[in-house]
């Protein structure tokens, strides 16, 4: 498909947003002709915070140098919500013309602003789903106590850069607030170990993936909703329940609902849960487990940045269809395509009545 049969309002400009396996694609000579195929001197691509933290984290120095030639040949927006505010089907977006440097700023900040780690918690989240088994409770949480030394350590640091006059009394409640926090971090930590080595194994409830993963086209969250009825599952209703209560469960509501961003990502999430499409590897041990599991959380971001724009592009085929079933499950106007790594041509997982855009000058 080409932009040129894309159906935009003219009152719109066609724009496609790539998650990282797509700019990665790119920059490694785009084998797939995206370029070619997916974009013209007409559509305007997108990028977001999520794209920044992941591709300029790289140490591959010609790799970070392709990515910056190809977004500079590219027109390029960098894609941000306005003050969160929900809009429409998804959110009111603001688009920004940035150059390299200030692409570095963004990054730069975004890195300032986001926490050390996740103390602890995607950790457990992956091992509740069968993930990293050779990492104990205890080994979790002692590295989530060394991010958060570490980040008030920061913190601290940089009162002190930005308050050099401040007395030796200041400095000193400073450094004991510090110590106090540390103290009741490692109280609650202690607390929580001991309360997950006397529970039963810890797993999230989900559905039959292998019979869920038949589910494509049209109504897959409803079908997914009205499996999770089974009395064979146990726990499944609690987990939706307490996860997208807010959501409807049909798809006629749910087209007709006003969904907000927060919404697109906890149902892309929850289906990630029930594991529709889930991916071996987020179930595999070791580091590089770890990080395929983070990736996968980040995944639910770029969905949900990509629903104001004409297009989603990825080569993540689980990411792709967990997309293609919330987009069809609230009517989203974003196409939803996926190339594997040898296909020219991207298929179309996920085809709305009309399309999203940037409003134009």
């Amino acid at each position: 498909m080409t932009s040129r049969s894309l159906k935009v309002s003219r009152m719109l400009t066609p724009t496609i947003y790539f998650d990282n396996s797509s700019w990665n694609a790119l920059a490694e000579g785009d084998k797939s002709k995206i370029r070619t195929g997916l974009l013209s001197s007409n559509v305007v691509t997108c990028y977001s915070i999520e794209n920044l933290l992941e591709m300029l984290s790289t140490t591959n120095q010609e790799k970070l140098a392709n990515l910056e030639t190809v977004m500079n040949e590219l027109d390029c927006r960098f894609l941000t919500r306005e003050n969160g505010e929900a809009f429409g089907k998804t959110y009111k977006a603001s688009y920004f013309e940035l150059n390299a440097q200030q692409r570095w700023e963004r990054f730069k900040e975004a890195k300032l602003m986001s926490p050390i780690g996740t103390f602890g918690l995607t950790d457990l989240l992956q091992k509740m789903v069968g993930g990293i088994p050779s990492k104990s409770n205890e080994d979790i949480m002692t590295e989530a106590l060394e991010n958060m030394k570490k980040m008030l350590d920061d913190a601290v640091n940089d009162l002190d850069d930005d308050n050099d006059n401040d007395n030796d009394n200041d400095k000193m409640l400073i450094q004991t607030l510090k110590e106090n926090l540390l103290q009741k971090a490692k109280k609650a930590s202690t607390a929580l170990i001991e309360q997950l080595e006397n529970s039963e194994k810890l797993e999230l409830p989900e559905l039959d993936h292998v019979h869920i993963a038949n589910f494509t086209g049209p109504g897959v969250v409803e079908r997914i909703f009205k499996e999770a009825e089974n009395p064979k599952y146990t726990g499944v209703i609690d987990l939706i329940d307490g996860f997208c209560g807010h959501i409807p469960k049909s798809r006629e509501e749910g087209r007709k609902c006003n969904a907000t961003y927060d919404m697109i990502v906890n149902l892309a999430q929850l289906l990630f849960l029930l594991r529709y499409k889930r991916e071996a590897k987020n179930t595999r041990d070791g580091e590089r487990a770890r990080v395929d599991f983070q990736g996968s959380m980040t995944d639910f971001y770029h969905i949900a940045n990509s629903s104001v724009c004409s297009i989603f592009h990825t080569y993540d085929k689980a990411q792709a269809h967990i997309a293609a079933a919330v987009f069809d499950h609230f009517d989203i106007k974003t196409l939803v395509t996926l190339n594997h790594h040898n296909d020219e041509t991207p298929a179309t997982l996920y085809k709305p009545r009309s399309l999203s855009g940037m409003p134009s000058n």
